[in-house]
């Protein structure tokens, strides 16, 4: 064997045994552990998560159905809004602060901050 061999091993091992000795150390540490050196923070849980979902009352025939548009925050309800028969599937502004949904020719849409209910004309929406 070359020297050039023997030290090219040499660097590989050396390469290997920090990795796998990181590796370990990593698993090792527990999850969220301490706060860096020479503080006292401690992690705060995080806050519950906004979602919603509709609900569906169905009737003795179709004409009796309605449904509701409900926005959560952890368990805590935080605005329902009556859609009448059917909407579209709920869904959320890009900035996440309100909550909405299609019903027929409107628009209802809950605020994720207040609850509270806001609806607007959609004229056509339901002809794309």
């Amino acid at each position: 064997m070359s020297k050039r061999t023997v030290m090219l091993a040499v660097v590989g091992l050396v390469v290997a045994t920090v990795t796998a000795i990181a590796i370990v150390l990593n698993q090792s540490a527990p999850s969220g552990s301490a706060a860096p050196s020479g503080t006292d923070e401690v992690k705060q849980p995080d806050p519950p998560r906004v979602y919603a979902y509709m609900t569906v009352h169905f009737g003795q025939d179709w004409t009796q159905t309605n449904s509701e548009l409900v926005a959560m925050n952890g368990t805590k309800q935080i605005g329902r809004a009556s859609l009448g028969w059917l909407g579209t599937r709920p869904a959320f502004t890009t900035d996440g602060r309100h909550v909405f949904t299609m019903a027929g020719d409107r628009l209802l849409a809950i605020s994720a901050a207040t609850g509270q209910v806001t609806e607007v004309p959609c004229d056509g929406c339901q002809d794309r």
